[in-house]
Order: structure tokens, then sequence, then C-alpha cells
């Protein structure tokens, strides 16, 4: 729109200006739009996620033995209390490797069982994964 605008400049000045309002207002009514949609979209993702999360973590507690959950690249995105208490000494290793618990393993070969017992200095835990 601006380009015609600007093209009808060197004809009408009266329909140039005409044409540069309607593309401003439109340019803005567009910027305005996607911003609000974009603020929604966000909106509901933190609360899903949120709900998410809390669901999740919640239901992990619950799990007496040591359990963690592991993305497609190892890292670990959630772990319970016992894990944490059992296997970190009571520190907070979500965002780090697993693959510092595991012995002589690359975590992907864990994907592709059921559920595996994992030993780890004389300490166990067993591993599940599952793809979403």
């Amino acid at each position: 729109m601006f380009v015609m605008a600007s093209v009808s400049y060197y004809y009408n000045t009266t329909i140039f200006i005409i044409e540069l309002l309607a593309a401003i207002a439109s340019a803005a009514t567009v910027f305005l739009s996607t911003y609000k949609f974009g603020n929604y979209v966000s909106r509901i993702i933190k609360s899903a996620s949120g709900a998410f999360s809390i669901m999740n973590q919640s239901s992990l507690d619950l799990i007496n033995v040591a359990a963690i959950v592991v993305d497609d690249f190892g890292v670990i995105m959630m772990c319970n209390k016992n894990f944490t208490q059992k296997m970190c000494n009571n520190e907070d290793k979500i965002g780090e490797t697993a693959a510092q618990f595991i012995e002589s393993k690359d975590i992907r070969d864990y994907f592709n069982h059921n559920g595996i017992d994992v030993s780890y200095n004389d300490k166990w835990y067993v591993a599940f994964w599952s793809s979403c």
C-alpha cells in the first residue's frame, strides 16, 4: 500500500494523502493484532505449561523410587524428591545432563526399553522413557 501511495503522489496529492493514511492505518491494525495475538498465545502457553508442570511434578513426587524425566537429548527436565535426595545430595540437577548419573552408557540406550534398572555409585534407580 505504501508503494501504491508513493506512486499516486505524482498523479494526485489528495489521493496520495488518502492512500498514505489508509496504509498507515492498515499497518497499525496489523501490528496491533499481531501483538495482541502473540500476547494471547503466550498467556495460553504459560498457563498450560504451568498447570502441566505442577501436575507432573506432584505426580512424580508420589513415586517411591528415584525417578527422572529427560528429554530426547538426555537433559533432566524433572526429578522427584527421592532422586534429589538419593542421587544428588539434595542439589537441583534440572537442566543438566542425565549422563552424569549413568555409568558407561549413552542415555539413548535406555530409550529402547520400557523400564530399566540403572546403577550409579552403588545406588540404583529405575529409568523410564516415553515420547510425547
